[in-house]
């Protein structure tokens, strides 16, 4: 009777050890034992653990909590059997008949895990002790699987983060990248003079247009890092103003200006120029920018527009003059005209007294009424074509 109930308990364990094959989770694994391994043992508690890291190397109260004379009437909790079970690397019980038992499982010396079983009530016989003997013996390589399928399944995991990291890495790379290239060939293709110097007055950028106009200007073969003041040392009257603007900047002055400087190798030439204050990421100076505009044309083109209106306005008086003295000249005739004839009747002698004496008041009456009745003549200043 009791060959036949070993036979058939080993033939259940048998069943049991042979699902673990497709058992694929810690909690699946804890399941069927839990399930199955009650229809061969009477058990109150069962819990299956993977240990990680630290776990298996605290030793903490592991003295306390070996077995000895005591053993049977001092109470030992859950965690200092299993402690007890990984620091010895052999099966942990407490209790005569054992009540509690801790296996360690592994297929090493390094436990992967431990099974806890607790029968309180009836305990566990010498067969029921040899048969979960033979449970563990299997559970170690199942852990072992459980435990590289999870190792393997967060580094697929890891690896698909990281990828994904990588890719938006990337496309940020390739945003930042792209924004970087225009401004590049913004700053490059416009036809003002930017130029960026920190607090020793070096040049930290210049685009091609500010290259440009060193080399015109001035002869000056412009490099990162070169001094503003030596680049302008063949310039000496230059330099002063140029240096001189610079350093208003890099006092931490924001202005704009327009300037005249007589170029060494062409015609003097006009520029107007916006300087602004660069600041770090602290928001302390690190020195200063300036964007030039060459406004040459529009300067000349605003004085030859002054030399046309001034050249009009003197056009207009000497026309209003012409005018003024026509008139002037016409009523001076009139009254030449009244004088003569009144002298050549006053040369007749057959005139009496009276017509004599009238004929003297009209030539008075009109010398005094000439001027008098000639409309007055007024010069107004002539206003040009606007600016």
């Amino acid at each position: 009777m009791e060959k036949g109930r070993d036979i058939a308990q080993l033939n259940l364990v048998l069943e049991l050890v042979s699902e673990f094959a497709s058992v694929t989770t810690l909690k699946e694994l804890e399941r069927t034992i839990d399930s199955r391994l009650r229809w061969i043992l009477d058990f109150e508690e069962c819990e299956l653990r993977m240990i990680h890291g630290s776990d298996a190397s605290d030793d903490s109260d592991v003295e306390s909590a070996l077995p000895g004379p005591l053993a049977g009437s001092v109470a030992i909790s859950k965690e200092a059997l299993v402690r007890q079970a990984l620091a010895t690397g052999v099966p942990a019980s407490v209790g005569m008949p054992i009540t509690a038992i801790v296996y360690p499982l592994g297929l090493s010396d390094k436990p992967l895990g431990v099974l806890y079983l607790s029968a309180e009530t009836a305990g566990f016989s010498y067969r029921d002790l040899r048969l979960l003997h033979h449970v563990c013996s299997s559970l170690g390589a199942v852990l072992a699987r459980i435990h590289q399928a999870s190792i393997e399944s967060e580094f697929r995991a890891n690896e698909t983060r990281l990828q994904s990291m990588n890719m938006r890495l990337e496309q940020r790379v390739m945003e930042r990248t792209s924004e970087r290239d225009v401004l590049i060939a913004m700053f490059q293709a416009t036809d003002m003079s930017i130029q960026v110097l920190d607090m020793d007055c070096r040049l930290l950028a210049i685009n091609d247009a500010g290259i440009a106009q060193y080399k015109r200007m001035y002869g000056a073969n412009v490099m990162i890092g070169d001094s503003l003041p030596e680049l302008l040392k063949g310039a000496p009257a230059q330099m002063a103003a140029i240096v001189g603007l610079w350093r208003r900047a890099l006092g931490g002055e924001a202005f704009t200006v327009q300037q005249e400087f007589d170029a060494s190798a062409s015609q003097p030439c006009s520029y107007e120029m916006r300087f602004e204050v660069l600041r770090g990421s602290d928001d302390m100076q690190i020195g200063a920018f300036m964007t030039a505009v060459d406004i040459t044309d529009s300067v000349r083109q605003q004085r030859a527009l002054a030399d046309t209106q001034e050249a009009l306005r003197q056009s207009q008086k000497l026309e209003a003059i012409g005018q003024l003295t026509g008139g002037v000249a016409h009523d001076f005739n009139n009254v030449l005209a009244v004088i003569k004839a009144g002298t050549e009747l006053l040369r007749k002698t057959s005139l009496n007294d009276e017509r004599r004496q009238r004929f003297i008041e009209s030539i008075g009456n009109a010398v005094t009424r000439g001027p008098a009745n000639r409309p007055t003549t007024r010069v107004r200043p002539q206003a040009g074509p606007a600016a």
